[in-house]
């Protein structure tokens, strides 16, 4: 049964791999082949996990990331292990080594972004010592956050994602060290810094999330679905949006986007926009609320 954490395309293996990165599933190496034992097995015993979500599948938002560092501080408070604190760092090196075990890969965003209190903040790696992640936060304007109640909104595309397949994908492009990803990457990272400082500013780095948005497709083609691209066109066309990129590694999923909000009914119109065509009937707006409270509290 546990060797369901590695096809992750199987139900309940995200769970099992979690599990297994909280030490609650001893890994034996007998006679060459690795056995795994439950260390709740046994009359009277055992641990039911719930977990419940309201997102769609293959979402891009990053909801399996922050579902496993969710559940891993609850396993390790669970397990009244006091001696060895769960730091940021280590629920964050965790959640990669969920992911890695899961075969699913990943990085460290989603759990930096979800997992760990700030808002919003901004993380990287050094280019010398550990490899470690390092973030701080940004802080965000009362202004600011009123806007973003008024002009942020999420599109479900209709399409579910597979982000092995893209990050393999660009895994791959990254190895041959082609001079035009290596570039890209350069930009990538210089237009993290920029958006910072425009968010410091009290100014939404709409121009720097286009860029990020065409900057993808440069790594694997497949990152903006064709519906999108031609929604997106007609959109600023109409003159709805300002800017709009894909969640995640892209190829389905939600498309984010920032409305120009020059009139009050702008979400209405764009609404209006999606029935009128049955290209979009798959498609649905999510309104979206910034959430000011640590976003993870073990009790």
């Amino acid at each position: 049964y546990w060797r369901l954490f590695r096809i992750y395309k199987n139900k309940s293996s995200l769970l099992c791999a979690i599990l297994v990165v909280a030490g609650f599933v001893r890994e034996e190496l007998w006679g060459g082949e690795r056995h795994y034992s439950f260390d709740f097995a046994g009359p009277g015993r055992g641990l039911l996990i719930e977990t419940e979500s309201d997102l769609p599948h293959g979402s891009g938002l990053g909801s399996s990331s922050i579902l496993a560092g969710a559940l891993l501080s609850s396993l390790h408070k669970l397990s009244g292990n006091i001696d060895q604190q769960l730091t940021e760092d280590k629920l964050i090196n965790q959640v990669l080594q969920i992911e890695q075990l899961h075969t699913s890969g990943g990085g460290w965003q989603d759990q930096l972004g979800g997992c760990i209190s700030g808002g919003a903040k901004i993380g990287w790696v050094e280019s010398v010592g550990e490899r470690k992640c390092c973030w701080r936060s940004i802080p965000l304007g009362g202004e600011l956050i009123k806007e973003f109640s008024k002009k942020f909104v999420l599109l479900y595309t209709g399409k579910t994602r597979w982000p092995k397949t893209l990050l393999k994908q660009v895994l791959l492009s990254w190895a041959r060290q082609e001079p035009q990803i290596l570039a890209t990457v350069e930009r990538l990272a210089k237009g993290a810094w920029k958006a910072e400082k425009m968010l410091i500013e009290g100014k939404f780095p709409s121009e720097v999330c286009t860029e990020y948005n065409e900057l993808k497709k440069i790594f694997a083609s497949n990152t903006e679905p064709s519906q999108v691209t031609e929604l997106k066109n007609l959109m600023e066309k109409e003159n709805l949006i300002e800017s709009a990129w894909m969640a995640g590694a892209g190829g389905g999923g939600f498309l984010y986007i920032w409305l120009k909000q020059k009139e009050n009914n702008i979400l209405e119109k764009l609404e209006n926009l999606l029935k009128s065509d049955g290209r979009w009937k798959e498609m649905n707006i999510w309104r979206v609320e910034l959430e000011n409270k640590q976003p993870l509290i073990v009790k």
